[in-house]
């Protein structure tokens, strides 16, 4: 895919600065045990992973219906969807919860990442 654009968002206190308050995901310091999991030993994934992962999917595909959502967490459930994403015209890559062992330790140190592509 040629045209590559990429923004990324820190989590915690500096981006609540920066918005006004409430800039990271209400799930933040507040997980319970039952709702952190490892997909590998030491690769946890979250509820708010799957939510916050599962959002977005359904933002990108409402705004760009022709596009292929490429989400760490969808990758995990269907090994297929990285071949659908490499043959597309429109891509977009979404790691819910980049960090997500600081994210369910308490740290401001994650962040939600999302790359786009267009254009063979």
């Amino acid at each position: 895919m040629a045209r590559v654009w990429c923004r990324g968002h820190r989590g915690g206190a500096e981006a609540d600065a920066g918005r006004g308050g409430g800039g990271h995901h209400p799930r933040f310091r507040s997980l319970q045990t039952d709702q952190v999991s490892e997909k590998n030993p030491g690769d946890l994934v979250t509820v708010a992973d799957h939510e916050s992962e599962q959002l977005l999917t359904e933002a990108l595909t409402a705004a760009y219906p022709d596009a292929v959502v490429l989400g760490e967490e969808a990758h995990a459930e269907d090994p297929g969807l990285l071949d659908r994403f490499n043959t597309a015209d429109h891509g977009f890559t979404v790691d819910p919860v980049d960090g997500t062992k600081n994210f369910v330790n308490g740290s401001p140190d994650h962040a939600v990442m999302i790359g786009g592509g267009a254009g063979r």
